[in-house]
């Protein structure tokens, strides 16, 4: 199931590179946010995987768009 925002398909789950683009900021500062539960997300093995759904409700509060 693909989400969209705009005219843009995004998938249900999206990676710290892929939120860093959407969001205009690096991967490094989105995987700090990530670990102190800024941005809610969940680990798979070593990688980080974070909601579409999620980082829309972080980032209307937050006015980051």
């Amino acid at each position: 199931m693909r989400l969209s925002v705009g005219t843009i398909p995004l998938p249900q789950l999206i990676s710290p590179d892929e939120a860093a683009d959407y969001l205009g900021i690096s991967a490094y500062t989105v995987r700090g946010r990530l670990k102190s539960g800024d941005i809610p997300g969940r680990k798979h093995g070593a990688r980080w995987l974070i909601r579409v759904a999620d980082l829309i409700q972080y980032v209307e509060p937050n006015n980051l768009t």
